[in-house]
């Protein structure tokens, strides 16, 4: 009978030893998955930080290009009051006549 014992003693503790053995696999698995989670989320965090300093240039920019379209229309209208007071002067000159170069002006 002790020996019945002695059996299933030892299988027991085969037993033991493989739910020890794959406890152990099993953690190291986990550590694995863990270092590899740590390294993703390292990752997007840096895409993240990426993506919002791209959105804030692409506001500047955008803000930048707003400010250069105001100043070209700005400068549309300028050229365009210079060009009404050219042909005002033109069409002042051409129906005054020419001036005699000695002529007071005025």
């Amino acid at each position: 009978m002790e020996t019945r014992f002695n059996h299933v003693d030892s299988q027991l503790e085969g037993i033991k030893v493989q739910q020890l053995e794959q406890y152990q696999r099993i953690m190291d698995t986990l550590d694995r998955v863990s270092q590899r989670l740590e390294v993703t989320s390292d990752q997007i965090g840096r895409l993240t930080e990426g993506y919002t300093e791209d959105r804030l240039y692409m506001k500047r920019f955008d803000a930048r290009l707003d400010r250069l379209a105001e100043n070209a229309e700005r400068q549309e209208r300028t050229v365009d009051r210079l060009v009404g007071i050219v042909e005002q002067l033109t069409k002042s000159s051409l129906s005054h006549g020419p001036r005699p170069p000695d002529a007071p002006s005025g």
